[in-house]
């Protein structure tokens, strides 16, 4: 369980692996592995589990295969589990977590993981900062995203692949060239 808080998913899983005696929570903890390393599970411990009202709704969310539109989807208890965790977590899932709702259309729920994620101290990181150009082109503000992402775009890192994505969409959205660099 610490490795998992610590977000140690790989490191979990060969920790279940260690013991002789299956463990009765097991399958449960090795989900969260998985989900922490945002790697597909075998065998999905939360599938199906959206609607619920806990944080199991949080996990299921998150897991492999994530919610399509029109799956029941619980968004309250979605973000109250989600400002439950802990600020590292909050920074480590949350990106992908705003980007499953924004792909289900929810962007009220992906600006409220957004917030969640900024009211920790420090520097929230790249992927939040490409997160909000993500969220400003599903506004429909590519220019906003346009100057939201461009830092990243000439960083070397390894978000900066992602950010040119984002980058390229926000300039084919204003009905601008990409330059070659």
């Amino acid at each position: 369980r610490f490795q998992l808080f610590l977000g140690f998913g790989l490191e979990a899983r060969q920790t279940l692996l260690a013991f002789s005696e299956p463990l009765p929570d097991a399958p449960l903890w090795r989900s969260l592995a998985y989900i922490l390393d945002a790697e597909p599970d075998p065998a999905p411990f939360f599938r199906g589990q959206t609607a619920c009202d806990g944080a199991a709704a949080l996990w299921a969310m998150l897991s492999d295969p994530a919610p399509k539109p029109g799956d029941a989807v619980n968004s309250t208890a979605i973000r109250r589990s989600f400002s439950a965790l802990p600020a590292h977590l909050r920074r480590h899932l949350g990106p992908a977590l705003a980007e499953r709702f924004l792909t289900l259309g929810d962007g009220e729920a992906a600006r409220a993981i957004r917030d969640a994620i900024l009211r920790a101290p420090g520097d929230p990181g790249a992927e939040v900062t490409r997160l909000e150009a993500e969220m400003s082109l599903s506004a429909g503000d590519p220019a906003e995203a346009e100057i939201q992402i461009a830092p990243l775009v000439t960083s070397a890192g390894p978000d900066s692949a992602e950010a040119l994505s984002t980058y390229v969409k926000a300039r084919v959205a204003q009905l601008l060239p990409v330059t070659p660099e």
